[in-house]
């Protein structure tokens, strides 16, 4: 969740949790400071059971994503900073994040521009095989306009979906590629 309060100039994370299959639910530490102002989080279990979060930052002065984790479930948060590998426009955009099982690899999708702008175009999805420490760039989704997506796992072993805002959010389109 992201939140701030009326005396608070830049917004943090946390996180909403629960170990009994939502019986019970928990609010664990916030991640991020006011160095940083992450909000649209999107978190992945890497398979040591450390959380990886991945999140736009809310400052006009940076241009790329910001990465935190927790070796405790999320309860607490270790380490926030921001990843060099995965730019982003100024002031950030949603991205998607999810963990593939079958071959241990992160993806991520977002807007990745080549210079620093506030222009969302060039959507592009990356991939990590280490856990989250080094991102490679796989494939260009759309170049035009685009904006928020989401990406999913498919039943078909070796595919990831992909929805997402194009051509000035008028337009919701579909793609799914092999990993």
């Amino acid at each position: 969740i992201d939140w701030y309060t009326a005396d608070m100039y830049s917004s943090k994370g946390k996180v909403v949790y629960t170990d009994d299959g939502g019986d019970t639910w928990h609010i664990g530490d916030e991640f991020g400071t006011d160095e940083y102002w992450p909000n649209e989080s999107q978190a992945v279990q890497l398979k040591n059971g450390s959380i990886f979060i991945n999140s736009r930052t809310g400052r006009n002065d940076s241009y790329y994503r910001l990465g935190s984790l927790s070796n405790d479930g999320g309860n607490t948060f270790i380490q926030t900073d921001y990843i060099k590998q995965l730019r982003d426009t100024s002031g950030g955009c949603e991205g998607s994040m999810i963990y593939v099982k079958s071959n241990d690899n992160i993806y991520y999708s977002g807007v990745t521009p080549s210079a620093e702008t506030s222009t969302r175009e060039n959507l592009t999805l990356h991939y990590s095989e280490d856990q989250g420490n080094n991102w490679k760039y796989m494939v260009r989704v759309e170049t035009s306009a685009t904006g928020y997506s989401s990406l999913v796992g498919l039943p078909t072993k070796g595919r990831i979906g992909i929805l997402y805002e194009r051509d000035s959010y008028h337009y919701l389109t579909y793609k799914n590629y092999t990993i």
